[in-house]
Formats: C-alpha cells, structure tokens, sequence
C-alpha cells in the first residue's frame, strides 16, 4: 500500500471498505467500531502473566489497526512470529 496522505489516513483500508455488517435487517458498511466490538468480544479465558495479556492485547491492537492499513498487520504479525 502506498504512502497515505494525512486526509485519507482514517479511511478504511480497501480491504476493509466494502465489508458489510447486517443489522436489525439492514444492511450497511462495516465501521471502526464494528471492527473493534468484535476484536473486544475475544479474550483470556483465564487469568494469564501480565507478559501474556500485553502480547495478546498487542496482537489485538494490531488487528485494530489493520482496519486502515491491512499490510501493517501482516508484517507485526510475521514479525511477531520471528521472536
């Protein structure tokens, strides 16, 4: 993806611009806050070291991100894996 310009940084990655969510039977484009209810929905099941919770939610907060630029997430989470 190329260099954004500061009025298109919060624009949806392409990727992410034509997902739709369908909601009381209507249906309408997928928003930031859609994509972070469902990332807010998973989490530890139980209680885990404090460096497990920060990495989990680091790779959370990645995937946030990913809403504006997919290839971001997919280098952190190659990169991740690397450690």
């Amino acid at each position: 993806m190329a260099f954004k310009t500061v009025e298109s940084i919060l624009q949806p990655d392409p990727r992410f611009a034509d997902l739709c969510v369908v909601q009381n039977g209507v249906t309408r484009r997928m928003t930031l806050a859609d994509h972070h209810d469902v990332l807010a929905a998973f989490g530890l099941k139980w209680t885990a070291p404090a460096d497990v919770v920060a990495g989990f939610d680091r790779a959370r907060n990645t995937i946030i991100y990913a809403f504006f630029d997919y290839d971001a997430k997919r280098r952190r989470l190659v990169r991740s894996s690397w450690r």
